[in-house]
């Protein structure tokens, strides 16, 4: 999306033309997200109902049905905001991805195998 909303919204709308992804759940919700983004929230609306349809995963639906309700209360120029979970709980970025674990250090002498 270097080019922003719009130039991503025209490849995914060219896609959609294309007909080989028909039935790929994810076009259409890249599309709702892209219309939310440019304030278009009427047709990201029908852009989620036609994600909700597609997908079986009830996860999937979960996050979608947020999202869809976020486009739905936003007001022309107020800036986006993270969907907020189900629960209603407060939304939050990212959790903190664990780090590797380091290697023991070999300390003393290591003696070759025999």
């Amino acid at each position: 999306m270097v080019d922003g909303p719009e130039a991503a919204l025209a490849e995914v709308e060219a896609l959609e033309r294309d007909q080989r992804l028909a039935g790929y759940r994810y076009l259409p919700a890249t599309k709702a997200d892209l219309l939310h983004r440019l304030g278009r929230d009427a047709d990201a609306d029908d852009a989620y109902q036609a994600a909700l349809a597609l997908s079986e995963n009830a996860a999937e639906q979960e996050f979608l049905a947020a999202r869809q309700l976020g486009a739905a209360r936003r007001r022309p120029g107020q800036p986006l905001a993270r969907a907020s979970p189900p629960d209603g709980t407060p939304a939050r970025g990212p959790e903190p991805r664990p780090q590797p674990a380091q290697p023991p250090v070999a300390r003393g002498r290591i003696r070759a195998a025999a």
